[in-house]
């Protein structure tokens, strides 16, 4: 349902998903990887998320503007 959601979210907004990737099969979050990405373009998008799969995949950091 989430991922339903994000594929036709709104722009230019702030998105702040907490453990998005929880109960997620790896498929699933390569899935959810590719969505946060389109997301990025439109969006600022802030994940909070400790499953290493998926921080590894985004990238571990902070970034203020």
């Amino acid at each position: 349902m989430l991922l339903n959601w994000l594929q036709d979210a709104p722009k230019n907004q702030l998105l702040v998903l907490d453990e998005p990737s929880t109960g997620l099969h790896y498929a699933d979050i390569d899935l959810l990887y590719g969505i946060l990405e389109k997301l990025s373009t439109d969006n600022a998008v802030l994940v909070i998320e400790h499953n290493p799969y998926l921080l590894e995949k985004i990238g571990v950091g902070l970034v203020l503007n």
